[in-house]
């Protein structure tokens, strides 16, 4: 059951838009997997593997050679591919790399393009997290190589390395790219944004030791003038009672 899951989950991704898929064990009313042949390739792998994913996913699109894919292209023929998917961001969680793989239309697994893959990753930020990628890449039917693993599960291709080499390029374009706009816009909000108010422990601070300042100042000047106001009420009332002593 996990093994036609898993399988599933890929058709479900590079069919979607026009097949729906549906897997439910026997006996039992709820699905374990449930598409809609209306979704959306992105509304698919949300559906699939959650909205976390989804939101840090960029779509990727490339031509490579002269983009003659059709099977009139003969053995030795000019290297053509296209590839068309989506790659995660420098700031998706991931536990292990994923590489979700159609050649032609089969899924497969590629060895050397996924090490390139997570390289890329490595070399943008060494403490990246692991990938997600899904990628449909079309080759010449006559280019691709079916026999190097005895199960068929992984491929080769002619042109193999210029091919994984075209398609690490745009995926560090595309990186690249998205961290740039992400700058961009950190930076235009922080311009935008209204200077942060002083904490009002920092406003009344001051001002309250100041009050409290000048109300010092304040009763130490009332102490003088009544000090200096009672001595002269002294001399005056001394002055006033000499007279009266003569007489």
């Amino acid at each position: 059951h996990n093994l036609c899951l898993e399988i599933l989950r890929k058709y479900a991704i590079y069919k979607a838009g026009s097949v729906g898929f549906t897997l439910k064990r026997q006996g039992e009313a709820r699905s374990d997997l449930h598409t809609l042949p209306t979704a959306s390739r992105l509304e698919v792998i949300r559906n699939l593997f959650g909205p976390e994913l989804a939101a840090n996913l960029l779509p990727v699109q490339l031509t490579g050679g002269a983009g003659d894919v059709s099977e009139s292209v003969t053995l030795d023929g000019p290297m053509g591919f296209t590839a068309e998917g989506y790659i995660s961001n420098l700031t998706h969680i991931g536990r292990r790399s994923v590489l979700i793989l159609f050649i032609n239309g089969r899924p497969v697994e590629q060895t050397q393009l996924k090490r390139a893959i997570e390289a890329v990753y490595v070399s943008q930020n060494p403490k990246a997290n692991k990938a997600w990628v899904f990628l449909d890449l079309k080759l010449p039917p006559r280019h691709v190589e079916v026999n190097v693993h005895p199960t068929k599960k992984e491929v080769g291709f002619l042109h193999q390395q210029e091919v994984i080499d075209a398609i690490c390029s745009t995926v560090e374009q595309v990186l690249l790219g998205s961290m740039s706009s992400r700058s961009f816009a950190v930076n235009k909000a922080t311009m935008l944004a209204a200077p942060a108010a002083p904490a009002p422990e920092q406003q009344t601070a001051p001002d309250a030791a100041q009050q409290q300042q000048q109300q010092d100042d304040a009763a130490g000047k009332g102490k003088e003038n009544q000090a200096s106001g009672g001595q002269s009420g002294s001399k005056q009332q001394t002055q006033q009672q000499r007279p009266a002593s003569a007489g």
